[in-house]
């Protein structure tokens, strides 16, 4: 199998290539033969002809790890995706190349990421968890997560107006450990409509740390955007 293995969307210093600290998508050839991805497609969308093709001649050794960056084209070596992940999540696709029908051949959804910590899948190349980045070897046992308890609404805007764009709806962690966020769900009629966003999968929150929903009735545009707005009123 050819996997989207790792990917880290929020560096935060912990990773550095040749002086520069990029983001990165790792691929990993899960089987005995080298496999050439030549013309296969990387991208944010779920489009295969909108992303960026791995170049000619490329090929993954046996059980091997094929790093890409995901930034534009600079000073550093290697692969360049052309493109820069959401540390508030979105969708990786790997697609075969459209010479051979460019069907889907891997695809991982992620919401909010922990800084300076990536998603990783397990030995088995199954279950994605977050852990300490090992860019290019096989990834590390997940990092520990706290329980849900300390995470708590901290701050929220019904009424954006001129200074803000959007209204917006803030969670803090006060626990001690990160904790993972993925299949709560937010809503402002909890009686009837419990589920009204449901937080995607891959989501995190860092010990002490924050993350907003943006409230602009709009999911489409990304997991950190909820799909209502917020009354002033009530």
């Amino acid at each position: 199998r050819l996997l989207i293995n790792e990917v880290l969307a929020d560096n935060d210093g912990v990773f550095n290539h040749e002086g520069s600290f990029p983001d990165f998508i790792e691929i990993w050839n899960d089987s005995p033969q080298a496999r050439d991805v030549s013309r296969m497609v990387l991208s944010d969308r779920e489009d295969v002809s909108d992303g960026w093709i791995f170049p000619p001649n490329t090929v993954i050794a046996p059980g091997g790890y094929l790093l890409v960056f995901a930034n534009e084209q600079d000073f550093t070596s290697g692969l360049h995706s052309g493109f820069r992940l959401d540390k508030d999540g979105e969708s990786l696709f790997l697609f075969d190349s459209p010479l051979r029908g460019g069907g889907l051949i891997d695809r991982v959804e992620f919401g909010f990421q922990l800084a300076g910590r990536s998603i990783g899948r397990d030995p088995g190349g199954q279950k994605f968890s977050a852990m300490i980045p090992t860019p290019g070897s096989p990834n590390k046992a997940p990092i520990p997560l706290g329980p849900a308890g300390g995470v708590v609404i901290n701050e929220w805007l019904a009424t954006s107006r001129v200074v803000y764009d959007n209204d917006f709806l803030e969670l803090y962690n006060s626990g001690s450990l990160p904790v993972s966020l993925a299949g709560m769900m937010v809503s402002d009629d909890p009686n009837n409509r419990p589920a009204r966003h449901v937080v995607a999968p891959l989501s995190f929150i860092d010990a002490g740390g924050f993350v907003e929903f943006i409230a602009d009735d709009d999911s489409s545009r990304g997991p950190n955007h909820l799909g209502f707005k917020l009354s002033k009123l009530m």
